[in-house]
């Protein structure tokens, strides 16, 4: 299992998984995994709390679609 799919599997859980949970899991460097993944159109939350950083899958608000709408137009759907 790549990293990236580790962390579409855990992170698709309810409670998300946290950095540290990463670490254990052996990715390197999961800030930038996740942003290989949010490059390809994954949605992924960042949640600061005060035992650490945990990241769930979510869905796109409205407003993150009017967003990419506007910079990218119509082909930002294709």
């Amino acid at each position: 299992m790549t990293q990236e799919n580790l962390i579409m599997h855990f992170a698709s859980d309810k409670k998300g998984i946290t950095v540290s949970e990463l670490y254990m899991l052996g990715v390197a460097s999961p800030s930038k995994v996740v942003s290989r993944l949010r490059r390809k159109g994954a949605c992924i939350y960042t949640k600061r709390t005060n035992s650490g950083t945990i990241y769930k899958i979510g869905a796109p608000t409205a407003r993150m679609i009017a967003m990419a709408f506007s910079v990218a137009g119509p082909r930002a759907y294709m």
